[in-house]
């Protein structure tokens, strides 16, 4: 509980989030380009769908893989592979949603 409370563990979150920054924003752009006649609502309802899937992809892909040996230094610093991929997909819904808000202001 007191790793989520510490500052590093967003910083350290975030450095892992930052390889899939690219891939999230290709998606948010393929699936807001499809849904602009939606409302608003369905056109995040839709998309958090959809980066939800990527984490899930990104979670098996690191655990089923040689990639897991990468995960053992933020384990190292108390942050577990469970809160680490939590941390990544709220910071993705963060960038989404800015994206999103940014878009539909013009």
């Amino acid at each position: 509980m007191k790793t989520i409370l510490r500052l590093k563990t967003y910083i350290l979150s975030f450095h892992f989030y930052r390889q899939f920054i690219l891939a999230s924003l290709i998606i948010t752009g393929i699936l807001y380009s499809g849904l602009s006649e939606f409302k608003r609502d369905t056109i995040l309802g839709i998309l958090t769908l959809g980066k939800f899937f990527l984490m899930v992809f990104a979670f098996l892909m690191y655990f089923e893989t040689k990639l897991n040996q990468e995960l053992t230094f933020y384990n190292n610093f108390g942050i577990s592979k469970l809160q680490l991929f939590i941390n990544a997909f709220l910071f993705d819904m963060f960038l989404t949603t800015m994206i999103v808000l940014i878009i539909r202001s013009f």
